[in-house]
């Protein structure tokens, strides 16, 4: 998962900055450009063993290889079938979402 640090465009798709991007909106070598320019940065967040919330879940992440609530947003839900990986991926958003600037929500 990345952040835009940045307004960006990608086609006809307006990506605003503070936003949450997939890492397969961009191919590698762009991805790799935009994050040097400045204007992308990874999503990592706190590892989900650390997560109270994602604790039940924490043996099929880790068969999943999901240690970070990055990876977590970036998981594919074909290859996470065993996980109710719509509601996790809900609450991983919750925790690096940026704040709100007009009501610090």
């Amino acid at each position: 998962m990345l952040r835009a640090l940045t307004n960006l465009r990608h086609g006809t798709m307006l990506i605003r900055k503070g936003d949450l991007i997939r890492e397969s909106v961009f191919s590698a070598k762009t991805r790799g450009v935009l994050i040097a320019q400045g204007r992308l940065a990874p999503v990592q967040g706190p590892p989900v063993a650390v997560v109270p919330q994602f604790e039940p879940y924490a043996a099929s992440l880790a068969a999943h290889h999901i240690e970070t609530v990055g990876e977590l947003l970036d998981a594919d839900a074909e290859e996470c079938e065993d996980l109710p990986l719509a509601s996790l991926q809900a609450a991983a958003t919750e925790l690096v979402k940026p704040v709100c600037k007009h009501c610090g929500g």
